[in-house]
């Protein structure tokens, strides 16, 4: 699942009290504004990989944390997310959680 709306407890039916992997999308302009991005994340205790994106045209953060997911905790990530790619004139581009 990947999702820019906002979540909703209904996207995490089976979820529970389980910890599930779940991932963050964050797209840079430049390769420095990804690696300060990256360093911000972890430590905050996420797992991290930067790469250029598929397209080419700027630099993807890829941030991983293992968390039991919920829409309430979902929307504070991605609050942080959005205003961590903002600072840096990037975007988010919303989340998944594997489905385990």
């Amino acid at each position: 699942m990947n999702h820019k709306e906002p979540p909703s407890d209904r996207m995490f039916p089976s979820s529970g009290r389980v910890k599930q992997n779940v991932s963050h999308y964050l797209y840079l302009p430049t390769e420095a504004a990804a690696s300060e991005v990256a360093t911000e994340l972890r430590s905050q205790s996420f797992q991290t990989e930067t790469r250029l994106s598929a397209a080419g045209e700027s630099w993807l953060v890829l941030a991983h944390h293992h968390v039991v997911p919920s829409a309430e905790y979902i929307a504070e990530v991605r609050e942080v997310m959005e205003r961590l790619a903002y600072r840096f004139q990037g975007e988010y581009d919303g989340w998944e959680v594997t489905v385990q």
